[in-house]
């Protein structure tokens, strides 16, 4: 067989083409993170960026190598340079941008900070960026080339760079068998010991360690009603820290492959009850005008709650379907507003989009994206309004500090004589600003759509 004319078809590429657009957003927590993609020559790199154009899914995909000025080419044969050329054409289209094989190094440079500010799905790559870039929202890695050594280290190093919570580990998608490969590269630059503690478990074992802890969820909390009574501050903080312990093994779990909640101990209806009861527990202990001693010191860990599959764009698509005409009107709103209340960053705005579906979506036909920018921006300025009033703040001076924490995601230092109307204590002062700056976060959140 020719093992080189196997590995290099297109009906091979074109499968592992589809197992990638299909498995993409499971291994990345829906575009949360990104990706490379290593193939084995720029030949193929080409076969690999053809097919994903003709597929249809919505991953940004870019390529980049480098390539000889005189290669021994074929009648037939294009050019590396000039299919390089049309590929960053295509980026140039995507992005807005105008580089060339003329302006490479601008190129480069510019296709790392996409890659970085994760405006990239995909990057493919024959070697270029599997040794040193350091992206720490890089989790995934997709092989089709041969590895070995320190280089197959290196390489799948590039997802080992962590970042929050969720990211506790990197993928390694391999479509070659680089099994043996990879375990005498770890035992010669770590020892013979190392592959337990490199390599993930698998993905039964996960499972176990999921359900042991949903037995220990039980014992604490055999219902949901018992969390209730929110007195029971012991009971709470036990909770905290077994679902907690939960959501850690959740989330190495959903990267596989062969994920299914059924294989659980607990029904997603269930799990989705605790997680908003996690939630209220939080957001109750964060508020500043709450003293719970011991839940203060907990780190809940807010990252690992995070619903991946619901998302803005998801809401937006929900309220896009709503139709006043239909019976299932009322059903469909409150799904909406179910929907939301599974998330931390949503479910402080439910009322604003109860409101927006109530005053503003009289019929079907609106323009539902426009129409609810527009009723954001009004009620954002409302309130920026308001709490200039309330607090007898100076506008100027507020509007700035909001300005710069929208840009920059910082308070930048305050004065507080400056900033209120009316001369303040020294006493009041810290806790004025102190409260100030978290009803300026709050604001700048709930308006963040």
């Amino acid at each position: 067989m020719n093992t080189k004319e196997v590995l290099e078809s297109e009906e091979r590429i074109n499968q592992i083409v589809d197992t990638i657009i299909e498995i993409h957003d499971r291994k990345t927590y829906n575009r949360e993170f990104t990706s490379i993609l290593a193939v084995s020559s720029i030949p193929v790199l080409n076969t690999y960026y053809d097919l994903f154009k003709k597929k249809n899914h919505d991953l940004k995909i870019a390529t980049i190598y480098s390539f000889e000025a005189n290669p021994d080419l074929t009648e037939d044969e294009i050019h590396p340079r000039t299919l390089l050329d049309n590929q960053i054409n295509d980026y140039n289209e995507m992005f807005g941008t105008s580089y060339s094989t003329d302006t490479f190094q601008g190129y480069y440079q510019d296709i790392s900070k996409k890659s970085k500010d994760k405006k990239i799905d995909i990057l493919l790559v024959v070697n270029m960026f599997l040794t040193g870039f350091d992206n720490k929202y890089l989790n995934t890695l997709y092989v089709d080339k041969n590895l070995e050594y320190h280089g197959l280290l290196q390489a799948y190093s590039r997802t080992n760079r962590l970042c929050n919570d969720k990211k506790a580990h990197g993928n390694i998608v391999v479509f070659r068998n680089l099994k043996e490969k990879t375990d005498e590269a770890i035992k010669i630059f770590s020892n013979e010991n190392a592959l337990e503690t490199v390599i993930m478990k698998p993905y039964k074992e996960y499972v176990k360690i999921f359900n042991s802890e949903v037995e220990k969820l039980n014992k604490i909390v055999p219902t949901i009603e018992k969390l209730d009574d929110s007195k029971d501050v012991e009971t709470e903080k036990e909770f905290i820290e077994v679902f907690r312990n939960i959501l850690r093994t959740l989330n190495k779990l959903t990267p596989f492959d062969e994920f299914k909640f059924k294989d659980l101990n607990i029904s997603q209806q269930s799990f989705e009850d605790y997680r908003s009861k996690y939630l209220d527990i939080y957001e109750r202990v964060e508020n500043p005008l709450t003293k719970e001693s011991i839940l203060n010191d907990i780190d809940f860990e807010m990252d690992l709650l995070r619903r991946d599959d619901i998302n803005v764009s998801y809401i937006l698509e929900l309220l896009k379907g709503l139709d006043p005409t239909k019976p299932t009107f009322t059903k469909d709103k409150d799904f909406i507003t179910q929907t939301m209340n599974k998330d931390k960053e949503l479910r402080s705005k439910i009322d604003l989009i109860d409101e927006f579906i109530s005053t503003t979506m009289v019929d079907c036909n609106v323009d539902t994206e426009e129409k609810l920018e527009q009723f954001m921006n009004q009620k954002r300025e409302n309130a920026i309004k308001e709490l200039v009033t309330t607090e007898n703040l100076k506008e100027e001076l507020i509007r700035e500090i909001l300005k710069e924490y929208e840009f920059s995601g910082k308070i930048k230092e305050m004065n507080v004589d400056e900033t209120f109307n009316k001369k303040l204590k020294l006493k009041e002062r810290i806790k004025k600003r102190d409260l100030l700056v978290q009803k300026i976060k709050d604001l700048i959140e709930l308006f963040t759509w």
